[in-house]
């Protein structure tokens, strides 16, 4: 998988916010409070999702901390993909109200199904864990060893 570019519609201090990626590995960079962890969940939330916590774990769950700063009723982005030489746009919305997620191949304007487990065959079956541990390497939070050299594997 190829991420080609975000949208950040309303993500915590975002705001229509569109960053392109080019060929290669990307590394995010810049001063504290700039966005790169934001963005950095930003991704891991459009392709796995966000839940929200319930009772007091809703107050330092990851939804709270990146709801928008404006216009709260509005959580959304979107991201596009590229995998198997196909282009893919996938939407969500966050919101608590009408959470959704649309998946639609550029291509041929195929429209996919999250709920059905399509993107999770796009993804070739990784889980949010996975993506942590290989494709998105987040500051101090590798956790190497034998589960990961057995999922790598495979």
């Amino acid at each position: 998988m190829k991420i080609c570019e975000l949208l950040l519609k309303n993500f915590g201090k975002f705001e229509n916010k569109s960053i392109s990626f080019s060929e290669g590995i990307q590394v995010l960079h810049g001063e504290n409070e700039s966005g790169k962890s934001t963005l950095h969940s930003f991704i891991k939330g459009m392709l796995f999702g966000i839940e929200r916590g319930r009772g007091r774990a809703a107050n330092h769950d990851t939804y709270s901390k990146y709801e928008p700063w404006e216009n709260s009723s509005y959580y959304a982005g979107r991201i596009v993909f590229e995998t198997g030489g196909r282009h893919f746009i996938l939407d969500r919305s966050f919101d608590k109200y009408g959470r959704k997620a649309s998946l639609v191949c550029q291509e041929d304007a195929e429209e996919l199904s999250v709920k059905d487990g399509d993107l999770v065959m796009l993804l070739n079956g990784l889980d949010a864990s996975g993506f942590d541990d290989t494709v998105s390497v987040a500051q101090l939070k590798a956790r190497p060893g034998m589960s990961l050299a057995a999922e790598l594997k495979n």
